[in-house]
């Protein structure tokens, strides 16, 4: 596999971003790390990646405005999205996202998740 798939990590705590990074590296994938919604929304209209796995309470403007931002723009509306928050997923369903888990979640939720909106071959466990 190789790691021309990119990965954008949306999350505030950078213990969580790191495990969540670690992780990417052993699928095969390239990942990038911001810290808030306002950098989300800049990196994904210079240099869109294939997937964003985001944070929904984030500093500034939070993670629904980051999926409304993303959504909006034609050049970016077919991004898929992958919530990982520590609300439950409840009243969320709305959302247009391809996945959604409620931290903590297991390292084989978010691999699968993964995998599943990207196509990837399963991972072996």
């Amino acid at each position: 596999m190789t790691s021309e798939r990119h990965v954008l990590v949306v999350e505030d705590d950078p213990d969580i971003a790191g495990l969540i990074c670690r992780r990417l590296r052993s699928l095969g994938l390239s990942s990038s790390h911001v810290s808030t919604g306002e950098a989300a929304v800049l990196v994904v209209r210079g240099d869109p990646p294939q997937l964003v796995l985001l944070d929904l309470l984030l500093p500034g403007i939070n993670g629904w405005d980051v999926i409304e931002a993303i959504r909006s723009d034609p050049a970016t509306a077919t991004i898929p999205v992958i919530v990982t928050t520590m609300l439950d997923r409840d009243g969320f369903e709305h959302l247009d996202v391809q996945g959604f888990l409620v931290k903590p979640f297991r390292a084989s939720d978010l691999e699968r998740s993964i995998t599943q909106v990207l196509s990837l071959p399963e991972a072996a466990t």
